[in-house]
């Protein structure tokens, strides 16, 4: 058995906040040089399992099933079942088509993260690469015929589906970003209209195409440098997504309007990249800035918290923009102003307690680093 490792980029969230929930909605998803790495490495033979997963986050803990042919990721220890689920859906999507006996080699997976600080997360959607960590890591070791690059379609269904199926809601765009690199327009795919037969025959021989589901590459203009915030307060994107969803049910026609007006505001932000037009990329921004400001006169928790605001505040006070990604409530911003103001920027926010971080863009996405023989 070889061992070899993968690393996978952050992400954050450009433009279509909660629009994105919407299945068919477009939203535009940034990866940054923070990584998560899984490495893949034979079992010792001490180990008593079919395979073990361990985390450097999470010392003292791991996840050692008796079958991965039965394999449930809900038996898996709390900080694992996002990799223990990532496992049960690769093993699912061989099951026909990889031999028992190579299914049955024992593997180690050793996880390990960039994307937190002190056990503080950073928001830049650690529980998304991990499952596309753990998924791609499992795919290159049993099917290593396949050009990883063509796998990366089978990635992202496979790390969709079983980081939906621990956290119960999201948008998939995080899972995107990490598959695909910086800059990639993404369509949420509509599984309801999949009949469920058909999810549980994903194989290589049997991938449904998915409802509505849309992804894109779009260059970033290289002269254009974005400036990352970081709050240090951790958001808790599921109870913020809860939020919006009860704040849908009780006015359904304000929250129409909101979405009808940011797939409006993403459509036009899309395309004042692809045309590099840098002053019209300012203004669309702003206005979605703006747009998500409505978010904070009807959710309970509201998305843009005072420390958010002042990263954006502080920023168009330089001639720039910024706003929240993501969620809000906490996590990460980030922000464009004019070359000679980013030192001011960046005083500024250290001044009003946001961190800011070194951030650059990742175009590549989810890649194998390295692949020794053990």
């Amino acid at each position: 058995m070889k061992s070899l490792q993968v690393k996978v980029p952050g992400k954050l969230l450009l433009a279509g906040e909660y629009a994105i929930l919407e299945p068919g909605a477009l939203g535009l998803v940034l990866a940054v040089d923070r990584y998560f790495y899984a490495r893949l490495a034979p079992l010792s033979a001490d180990v008593e399992a079919a395979c073990l997963v361990v985390s450097e986050q999470y010392p003292g803990v791991s996840f050692a099933p008796a079958s991965l042919a039965t394999l449930a990721w809900e038996s898996a220890p709390e900080p694992l079942h996002f990799a223990a689920a990532a496992c049960q859906w690769v093993m699912h999507y061989l099951k026909d088509s990889v031999s028992a006996d190579v299914l049955a080699q024992g593997f180690k997976l050793s996880l390990n993260a960039q994307l937190q600080v002190d056990a503080v997360k950073l928001g830049l959607g650690s529980s998304a690469a991990c499952c596309v960590a753990v998924v791609s890591a499992l795919l290159h070791h049993y099917l290593p015929h396949r050009a990883f690059e063509s796998l990366r379609p089978v990635v992202f269904k496979l790390a969709y589906l079983a980081h939906y199926a621990v956290q119960g809601s999201g948008s998939g765009a995080d899972i995107a970003g990490c598959v695909y690199g910086s800059v990639t327009g993404y369509q949420r795919p509509d599984l309801d209209r999949l009949p469920f037969e058909m999810l549980e025959r994903m194989s290589p021989e049997h991938m449904p195409n998915w409802p509505f589901l849309g992804l894109s590459k779009i260059s970033w203009p290289s002269s254009w440098t974005l400036y990352f915030g970081w709050t240090a307060q951790a958001a808790d994107s599921k109870v913020l997504i809860a939020d919006f969803k009860a704040w849908q049910a009780e006015a359904p026609d304000a929250t129409q309007d909101f979405l009808f007006q940011m797939q409006m505001a993403v459509m036009a932000l899309q395309e004042t990249l692809k045309a590099q037009d840098l002053p019209a990329f300012v203004r669309q921004l702003r206005a979605q800035r703006r747009l998500l400001l409505q978010l904070n006169e009807g959710m309970v928790y509201p998305p843009e918290t005072p420390t958010l605001k002042r990263l954006a505040d502080i920023a168009e006070s330089l001639g720039g923009a910024g706003k929240f990604s993501g969620a809000g409530g906490g996590d990460c911003g980030f922000a464009w102003v004019p070359d000679h103001a980013q030192a001011s920027l960046l005083s500024a926010w250290q001044a009003a307690e946001i961190v800011p971080l070194n951030l650059r863009l990742d175009t590549q996405g989810v890649r194998v680093c390295a692949e020794i023989n053990s």
